[in-house]
């Protein structure tokens, strides 16, 4: 290993900034060589652009996260965050410890926002820029009447992404969509709403047809399904709180958290089929008691450990 070289000033030898008593330590080519690779595992770097310009783009906001259902996390997690520099260029970290970053997230004013993966920031980074008139949609159930409190995340590299953008409807049951846009890879959009049978995947293309470019809003119908209330407890009854939970439903994951009355509360629900619950991995070895409801049915349950899976629980209603 080379190690750094030590110099001295001496009257032969001024350097600017520092006094006589000073010293200077210069670092051997090879070693800086070293910690630039080091370096590299640890930060990614890139440059932000405009996608029809190739302007550079100042002010963008980098990120990059871990998945949803990364279980040493518990779930998402934020490893770096960056600002774009007036020349676009930014420097993100992606790296803790043994962990790396599998999701990332830019966004910037005027623009719609892009979700991507890490190895996607090294180099040139696109942004394109916002529609002149968002996409607008609406949820209605299947007698005409607007579903109201409903939520609508982005999805693009895989069901457990970073979403780039959480929406909630207007007291119209209306969303409005300003950071969605054409993009090179445009992402599909999911829709979760208590009572209803949610959308994992609705394609962009019928938002960007006709009439809808200037500001028509597409209406799509959803049918009910009953929503599952479910509380944990431990040994003795008390409510188990902020413990981490994988949900299979309709053959999709989502990762939620009990409240403090030990309530899981789901967003919604992909299918009227059964749930699995899974719990993250990384939390006490212990078992939990629990109950569920549907349709007005009480269902006992128990969450426990097994093995290094942490698992669980089938609730059949």
């Amino acid at each position: 290993m080379l190690a750094p070289i030590l110099l001295l000033l001496s009257p032969q030898l001024q350097v600017e900034g520092l006094r006589a008593a000073d010293s200077l330590v210069e670092l051997a080519p090879a070693v800086e060589a070293e910690l630039a690779e080091a370096e590299s595992w640890i930060y990614f770097r890139g440059r932000v652009l405009d996608a029809f310009s190739g302007l550079p783009v100042a002010g963008a906001t980098v990120e990059t996260w871990s998945e949803e259902t990364t279980e040493p996390t518990d779930g998402l997690h934020r490893f770096g965050e960056a600002v774009s520099r007036a020349s676009g260029q930014f420097r993100v970290r992606v790296r803790e410890g043994d962990l790396m970053a599998e999701k990332a997230r830019v966004m910037a004013p005027g623009y719609a926002t892009l979700s991507t993966v890490p190895g996607e920031l090294m180099g040139e980074v696109f942004l394109f820029p916002a529609q002149e008139v968002p996409p607008r949609l609406r949820f209605l159930d299947t007698s005409g009447r607007p579903i109201l409190h409903g939520t609508i995340t982005s999805t693009r590299t895989c069901a457990h992404d970073l979403a780039a953008f959480t929406l909630h409807s207007d007291a119209q049951g209306v969303f409005t969509l300003p950071a969605y846009a054409f993009q090179d890879e445009i992402p599909e959009l999911r829709f979760h709403a208590p009572g209803y049978i949610g959308v994992k995947y609705l394609d962009y293309g019928a938002l960007f047809t006709g009439a809808r470019t200037r500001g028509e809003v597409l209406e799509i119908h959803r049918p009910r399904a009953p929503h599952p209330k479910l509380r944990l407890t431990n040994e003795e009854g008390a409510p188990v709180s902020q413990l981490a939970l994988r949900v299979l439903d309709g053959g999709d994951h989502l990762v939620a958290r009990t409240n403090r009355m030990g309530q899981l509360l789901l967003p919604g629900r992909y299918s009227s089929d059964d749930l699995d619950l899974w719990l993250m991995t990384n939390q006490d070895q212990q078992s939990w008691g629990g109950q569920a409801w549907m349709n007005g049915l009480e269902t006992e349950f128990t969450l426990r450990k097994d093995g290094e899976r942490g698992v669980l629980s089938k609730i059949y209603f």
